[in-house]
Parts: C-alpha cells; structure tokens; sequence
C-alpha cells in the first residue's frame, strides 16, 4: 500500500513538473497579448450578445488548431516581406467590395472596425526605408485615445496640401467612426499589403509551414513622390487579426453562400504575393540592390526555390 501511494505520489509530481516546464518553454512566435487588451476586454464584455459568444467560440476553437511552436523545435526557419497586390485578380475578394454589401466587406474596412471598436493594437511604422519591418514594443503602439493622431496622420491619405482623404472621423458624440464622406477616396488609393510570412521547420512534428506574423496596409502614391515607408500605414500583429477575420466571411465570386473567412483565406495560402525581400543584417529589400525587373524576378525566383528545396532536400538523405 505504501508503494502505491509513494508511486502516485511520483507519477503526480512528475506530471506538475511537465506542465510547468511547458509552461516556461520559450515559444517561437510571439503570443504575447496586445498592451491593450485589458482595456478592450473590458468593453467587448459590455457589448456581448449571444450571437458574439457563439462566434468567439468558434474562433477560439480555431485558434487552438494552430499548433503552438516551441523554439527548441525549429531547427530552420526564414522570414520573406511580400506584397499582396489587390489589383490581382486572385486578391480581389480581399479588395471588394468597397462598401459593405449584404454583410461582406474588405479587408481594410475589417481592420478600420478593429480599431474603432478597439479590438486591434495599431503600432507605428519606422522613419526611414530601411526601417520597413514591424516593430511591436509597447513605444510603437498607438494609445486608443489618440483619435486626431490615427485620423490625421495614420489612416488618411495625404498628398501635399492638395488631396486629404481620412477613412475615420470623430462624431458629435465624440466617438471613433468610418468617415463616409472619404471612405471610397481612401480605399481606392490603399490597394496593396505588406506581410512578413516566416517559413519553419518543425522536427516535433516533421512538418515544414508558413505562417503571417504581421500585416500593415500601403498606399499608392504618385512614383516621384513614393516610397516605401511612405507607402506603410502602419502595422497590425497578424495573430491579433485573426480573431476578426475569422468572423467575416469573404465575397467569393458569385457564390454568396460560401462559408470562406478571410482566415481561412489566408491560412491556406489562396492569396498571391511578389517577395519583396528577407530578413537579413543588410535591411534592405530587392528593389535597393537589383534595378532590372528580370533580375528581381530571378532574385524571387531563387528565394522561393530555396524554401521549396530546402524541405526536398531534407527527406533525399
């Protein structure tokens, strides 16, 4: 009897001290929760409906399929900036339509409700080119209260004196809203984005994935007068995107039942996208080095071989 107890008495401790070790484990990516998310949590309680809960569920049951990556398992990874160009026809269900329509709407009007109903953490772009890639330290983030700051010069358009067009607005009451006066204006000029897509290898699970650490939205401006920071909005962590994602459903052709979610779009790769670049110590991207289109063409060409390959090669030997 003594043994039995000294041995549940092993087994139980050696099962606190799994789970605190998984605990502690260092994670790939970061899942660390929005600086903000307390003040957002608090409100989204107020708002909650029966509808909203079911939703949530099924969002958080989403979440849970995408396996946790610990660090230790990764034994190769690479991480490529790539332009979605909604212009393309594969993209378009991301671009249409630029008015809500029968419960539809564009990727950039999910993202503009995200941050009026104060479910996405806006973080600021670098100052110059070659501060393009995401940085989300708690210094970058935008404060939920700085209304003039993300109408003026965040989400708006500006080019010079002669052309402001802002997608938000302050209303009478003093609240966060689409400015439907310049909406349309805004959307037609922001038809790009930008993504950092990190490819992995997982040796816990044999497997090789991709998955989207952040998107930010760019606008088209005049090419003398563009650049590529210039061209950024701002950054948004892609996991913290997912959840509104998960709830909007795309427009898909002419087939309005489908069940497609603009995360289901984009964890299966249905998108289409030109490498701008890698990360690496030169923090630059294609276009700074390489000025003939067929060579940045072959340069994207060897960078997308050299991910295929890298898991072909593995399982020859």
């Amino acid at each position: 009897m003594q043994r039995m107890r000294l041995f549940c008495i092993i087994c139980f401790s050696a099962l606190i001290g799994t789970l605190c070790a998984q605990g502690n484990e260092k994670k790939f990516f970061d899942e660390s929760p929005s600086p903000y998310d307390s003040v957002a949590l608090s409100q989204q309680k107020q708002e909650v409906v029966i509808s909203d809960s079911v939703k949530r569920a099924i969002v958080k049951m989403r979440n849970a399929l995408q396996s946790r990556i610990r660090h230790d398992d990764v034994v190769w990874s690479k991480t490529v900036y790539r332009i979605i160009d909604m212009r393309e026809k594969q993209n378009f269900p991301l671009y249409f339509p630029l008015e809500e329509m029968d419960g539809f709407k564009s990727l950039m009007n999910v993202m503009l409700q995200g941050v009026i109903n104060k479910n996405l953490t806006v973080y600021r772009k670098g100052i110059r080119d070659d501060q393009f890639r995401p940085d989300f330290s708690v210094s970058k983030a935008v404060p939920l209260d700085s209304t003039k700051y993300l109408i003026n010069s965040v989400f708006s358009y500006k080019d010079g004196d002669a052309e402001f067009y802002p997608a938000l607005m302050v209303s009478d009451k003093g609240k966060l809203g689409i400015d439907n006066m310049t909406i349309i204006e805004f959307l037609k000029r922001q038809q790009r984005f930008l993504i950092k897509e990190v490819w992995f290898y997982d040796k816990h699970r044999s497997v090789q994935e991709s998955r989207i650490e952040a998107i930010a939205p760019l606008m088209s401006y005049p090419k003398d007068r563009s650049s590529l920071i210039k061209s950024i909005v701002c950054w948004f962590k892609f996991n913290e995107l997912r959840s509104l994602l998960a709830e909007e459903k795309i427009f898909w052709g002419d087939n309005q039942s489908s069940d497609m979610t603009f995360d289901l779009y984009f964890s299966q790769r249905m998108y289409s996208g030109n490498i701008l670049g890698v990360d690496d110590i030169y923090h630059r991207t294609l276009l700074d080095y390489l000025t003939n289109a067929d060579d940045v063409k072959k340069e994207q060409d060897a960078i997308q071989r050299s991910i295929i390959n890298f898991e072909n090669d593995l399982w020859e030997y």
